[in-house]
């Protein structure tokens, strides 16, 4: 997987993937970096393994003031 400009979520930068297998599908939580360096996590889902569908919105965000300086 690779950062998506387009998305402003993860156009910085995207790392430490994570990925699980149930049943026929693949899930994959990844740690996009957003253009404002704020790091947050997101969701995707794979029928096959090789092309993941991404999530449009974070499954986990900066709640706190000092979560999200982007140092």
């Amino acid at each position: 997987m690779a950062p998506n400009p387009a998305s402003d979520l993860e156009s910085a930068y995207l790392y430490n993937p994570a990925a699980i297998a149930i049943d026929d599908k693949s899930g994959s939580c990844i740690a996009p970096i957003t253009a404002a360096f704020i790091s947050i996590v997101g969701l995707s889902w794979s029928e096959g393994g090789y092309s993941f569908i991404r999530y449009t919105k974070p499954v986990l965000y900066p709640t706190e003031d000092y979560e999200s300086h982007g140092t």
